[in-house]
């Protein structure tokens, strides 16, 4: 019996625009390039766009990729890093990188990690001896992965509880501030020191 995977339609969007445009006409997930270090000039994205892009997306469960694609100089590594933490902090599921002077990828679920760190072995990288992998949710699988996955763990019922929450209070017009969960880092061996 041949089992059926899913196809993800994926697309490309030079900006904002886009991207929306792409997400409105049923794809699974769009790429965009970075506010720098990408290779297509043109498609230059400033943070404050790909933040309003993710939301977005994610209001229709798609992702968004951000492509960071051009060989790095080694002065523009820490500049490099900082765009992809800022990156992380706007919900940007995934990166396409060209240059592994990247050591490290933050993933936005387990799913995800696991399909990374499929894809870096198979192309002859270890993890995490060339690059460190870690997945958000702390799946049970997550444990039991080749190598097994750092993630970060969210207590699922404390977000429950706080979602039912929001909305209630949302829903009896009482306005509400920010709730903070908190989370856990659960290392195992897919991440490491990075490579020198």
């Amino acid at each position: 019996m041949i089992k059926q995977r899913k196809i993800e339609l994926l697309a490309p969007a030079k900006n904002l625009e886009c991207g929306i445009a792409a997400i409105d006409h049923g794809a699974d997930a769009v790429y965009i390039g970075a506010p720098k270090f990408g290779a297509r000039a043109a498609a230059v994205n400033s943070l404050e766009d790909i933040a309003v892009l993710v939301e977005y997306a994610h209001l229709y469960n798609a992702r968004i990729y951000v492509t960071v694609n051009t060989i790095l100089k080694d002065e523009e590594l820490q500049e490099t890093e900082k765009m992809i933490w800022a990156l992380f902090r706007a919900g940007v599921d995934a990166l396409i990188v060209q240059d592994m002077g990247i050591t490290g990828l933050i993933c936005s679920h387990d799913l995800l990690a696991n399909a990374a760190m499929v894809q870096c072995q198979q192309r002859g990288l270890r993890v995490p001896a060339d690059i460190s992998i870690i997945g958000f949710d702390d799946l049970p699988m997550s444990a039991y992965t080749s190598p097994p996955m750092t993630t970060i763990r969210q207590d699922r019922t404390q977000l429950g509880k706080s979602a039912f929450y929001a909305l209630s209070s949302l829903l009896a017009d009482v306005p509400i501030s920010t709730l903070l969960l908190h989370a856990r880092l659960m290392v195992r061996h897919s991440s490491g020191k990075a490579p020198q």
